[in-house]
């Protein structure tokens, strides 16, 4: 029958968390078996495999009055059946907090460190066998402060990404990784000013960094840059089950390679999240941002997605979900664009509040002007998870990649402010989630 507002409330929502002394834990285990018809992402001789991944994590947050803590701990491995040499484990660890100096005044920051591996989805799968892995350390700190209807945010982000050399055959020409170690930093405010608790419009600029620790790359390219990012948005609270932000402004970045153009590009941004029934939860979101590329001659890729995630919870005990994503990739210096399509759907069966049973089927396409870069995949995902602390687990079953406080005040990527880079569905299904 019908859920009760409660009920679905608690299928759509973290749960209350397992207490422990001042703080609030989210331990979780997962055990995904995953069908993957095109395990290279490749646009010929498709290769299939079955991909065992289990997962755990653990996750808190503070159960103060004021101030804020949280952390949140993990690792998960990706085994294939018949191609071993794909194995991949990651891992991550991370801690952030506020400090409440009075009740419109506060310090945030926050460390991570992660190992990572990159999807064969990206754009230069043919340069190793081998998955790439690389290890990345982020740090941010800030402050955040109001003086009457004027709230102001300044803050400061860092990553230090650094890859690790495959060990199988290469491609002629990709020597290694080491080429693209690299520092990204960026310094930024934002000031808004609160017209209601509804509405409040603000205007927000950072700058963005990228030094690559070697003058140049394997193929003779100096791909350091220098640029920033500004924009005048809003954010906005229609109702109690409707809200958002949403910004527009401009981009640009200049590259130390006399021979890449500067890019200087509209910037954009939205999100938005909406609760028509209590049992349904809807999500969109819309992201413009300029990313990082191997690929020869082209300084970088302009990458504009939209994506929306919608949750209904269809009794006590299922929870239906389902994904879309669309991503336009313009390579900047050469005449390369690929468009990328990304649908799921399924459910969690969940068999007592925090055990539960789902599947997912999904299904990728990319449309390459290259025509080596098209191909196709199709998965099928089968989950088991344990959930105490929580009634359910994110759409996408994931084990808890995210930091708890990204919703904290003050805290966030600094390069948006408002609508961080989202994470799309990789191999691993670790970051296949929408922001929260």
């Amino acid at each position: 029958g019908p859920l009760a507002n409660a009920e679905a409330a608690a299928l759509l929502s973290d749960g209350p968390g397992i207490p422990v002394g001042s703080f609030l834990l989210f331990p979780e285990l997962t055990l995904r078996q995953t069908y993957d018809s095109n395990i290279f992402a490749l646009p010929a001789k498709d290769i299939s495999d079955w991909i065992t991944t289990p997962s755990v994590s653990l996750a808190g947050r503070s159960n103060w009055s004021e101030h804020k803590v949280g952390f949140d701990v993990g690792a998960d491995t990706n085994r294939y059946n018949n191609y071993s040499s794909q194995n991949v484990y990651d891992y991550w660890l991370g801690a952030d907090g506020r400090f409440d100096l009075s009740p419109g005044n506060n310090l945030f920051g926050g460390l991570r460190f992660s190992r990572n591996h990159e999807d064969r989805g990206t754009a230069n799968p043919e340069l190793s066998v081998d998955p790439i892995v690389y290890y990345s350390t982020n740090a941010q700190a800030g402050t955040a402060f109001r003086t009457g209807p004027v709230v102001v945010r300044l803050g400061a982000s860092a990553e230090d990404l650094n890859y690790v050399s495959p060990s199988g055959p290469a491609a002629p020409g990709a020597k290694n990784q080491d080429d693209r170690d690299q520092l990204q930093y960026s310094f930024g405010a934002r000031v808004g000013y609160e017209v209601s608790p509804e509405f409040m419009p603000f205007v927000q600029a950072t700058t963005d960094t990228r030094s690559y620790k070697e003058p140049v790359d394997d193929f003779g390219f100096q791909r350091s840059s220098t640029g920033y990012r500004a924009s005048i948005g809003a954010s906005y609270k229609l109702s109690p089950v409707f809200n958002g932000e949403a910004f527009f402004g401009t981009l640009s970045q200049n590259y130390d390679d006399a021979r890449f153009d500067n890019v200087t590009k509209p910037y954009f941004g939205a999100n938005l999240t909406w609760n028509p029934w209590p049992t349904t939860r809807l999500r969109a979101f819309l992201d413009r941002a300029l990313e990082e590329t191997t690929v020869p001659n082209a300084s970088s890729y302009l990458d504009t997605t939209v994506a929306i995630n919608a949750e209904h919870a269809i009794s006590q005990n299922v929870v239906a979900n389902a994904r879309f994503s669309y991503s336009w990739n313009d390579y900047q210096g050469i005449s390369r664009s690929d468009k990328i399509a990304d649908a799921s759907a399924g459910f969690r069966y969940y068999i007592d509040p925090v055990v539960f049973a789902g599947a997912d089927v999904r299904m990728i396409n990319r449309d390459s002007s290259q025509l080596l870069a098209d191909y196709n995949r199709n998965q099928l995902m089968f989950l088991l998870g344990y959930t105490p602390g929580r009634k359910r687990v994110r759409a996408d079953g994931s084990a808890g990649e995210e930091a708890f406080l990204s919703g904290l005040p003050g805290a966030g990527d600094l390069h948006g402010f408002v609508t961080p880079k989202v994470a799309y569905f990789n191999n691993s299904g670790n970051s296949a989630y929408l922001n929260r």
